[in-house]
C-alpha cells in the first residue's frame, strides 16, 4: 500500500512536470518529425516518408523517399507504402540537404524520437551524408512525456510507452496527431 502512495506522488509530480513542459513547448517555436521506415532496426531500416510540420501545423516537407532496396510487405502493411508509390520518389542523398536546411537550430519534437533520430542519422551514415549542421539540435520525445502524463506504469517500474493516439501512420498525419496530443497535454490542470 505503501508503494502505491508513494508512487501516486512520483506521477503527480511527473504528470504535472508533462503538462508544464506541454504548455512552455506551445508558447515558442518547435518543429514536429516523423518518419515511415521498411522496419524497426536502426542500423538496417531505411526512411520511406519523412514530414516535418511546424508548431502551427504546417507542413515545412512532407515526401515519400526511394529506399535502396525493397519495403517488406509488413511494413505496407502498416504504413500502406509500397514499392511501387516510392519508385520515382527522391531519394536519402536528395532529401536530406532540404532536410537539414528546415532543421538547422531548431527544437524538434518526435513521438519516440529514441527510434527515429539514431535512424535518421543510421540513413544519413549510410547514404555517406553529414549531420554535423544538426547534431547539437535539441531533440526531445513526445511519447516519454505523455507516458508520464498518463502515468501507466510498465515492466522495471519505468511509464509503459503509449501508442500515438490519432496518428494515421504517415509521416505528417503522425506530426499532426502529436501537435494535437501536446495541446491536450497543456489544456489538463495541474
Amino acid at each position: 500500500m505503501r508503494e502505491l502512495e508513494e508512487y501516486g506522488d512520483v506521477w503527480a509530480i511527473d504528470r504535472a512536470s508533462a503538462i508544464q513542459w506541454a504548455k512552455n513547448l506551445l508558447s515558442g517555436s518547435f518543429l514536429l518529425l516523423d518518419t515511415e521506415t521498411t522496419g524497426l532496426n536502426t542500423n538496417t531500416s531505411e526512411i520511406v516518408q519523412i514530414s516535418v510540420v511546424c508548431n502551427h501545423g504546417a507542413s515545412l516537407l512532407d515526401t515519400l523517399v526511394k529506399p535502396s532496396g525493397l519495403i517488406p510487405k509488413e511494413a505496407t502493411a502498416i504504413h500502406h507504402i509500397t514499392n511501387e508509390m516510392v519508385q520515382s520518389a527522391p531519394t536519402w542523398q536528395e532529401v536530406f540537404p532540404k532536410l537539414l536546411t528546415i532543421l538547422k537550430h531548431q527544437r524538434i519534437i518526435i513521438y519516440n524520437a529514441n527510434y527515429d533520430w539514431p535512424l535518421i542519422a543510421s540513413v544519413t551514415k549510410r547514404a555517406g551524408l553529414d549531420m554535423l549542421p544538426i547534431i547539437g539540435n535539441v531533440v526531445e520525445c513526445a511519447m516519454l512525456k505523455y507516458s508520464a502524463y498518463i502515468g501507466e506504469l510498465g515492466k522495471y517500474g519505468a511509464y509503459r510507452w503509449q501508442k500515438l493516439t490519432g496518428g494515421d501512420h504517415t509521416a505528417k498525419g503522425d506530426c499532426l496527431a502529436t501537435l494535437e496530443l501536446i495541446k491536450r497535454m497543456s489544456e489538463s490542470g495541474v
